[in-house]
């Protein structure tokens, strides 16, 4: 499972002192089908779209998913972090999104692009 770990610009204070790394790990598919997506996209007439975000959704994947600071610390982040923490988390779902995107090399589709051998 993939993580990221950063700096902090602002370490929190835990029991055994100063926290200066923030960490954040991906999102597992239990939690993804449990709390859904973080952000929705709205198509626009001229098939533009723009980000929705579901700030509840990003608070509970959030509160499931960093590692360091524990969850009760989360509060003292400066706004700067915070807005790190969001980030790092959205980018998860962009990279899994862009995965779906790319060409599969499995041949589990039971269409064929050869035609099928001539019959005698």
């Amino acid at each position: 499972m993939s993580k990221i770990e950063f700096e902090l610009q602002s370490p929190v204070q835990g029991h055994e002192g100063p926290i200066k790394l923030g960490r954040l790990r991906q999102p597992t598919g239990a939690e993804y089908a449990r709390i859904g997506d973080p952000v929705q996209y709205q198509v626009l007439a001229d098939g533009g779209a723009f980000p929705i975000e579901h700030a509840d959704r990003i608070k509970a994947y959030l509160d499931a998913c960093v590692e360091s600071p524990k969850p009760e610390l989360l509060a003292q982040l400066g706004l700067a972090d915070a807005m790190r923490f969001k980030e790092e988390l959205l980018g998860f779902f962009i990279a899994a999104r862009m995965s779906l995107m790319q060409p599969s090399t499995s041949s589990s589709s039971t269409s064929s692009s050869t035609p099928p051998p001539p019959v005698a």
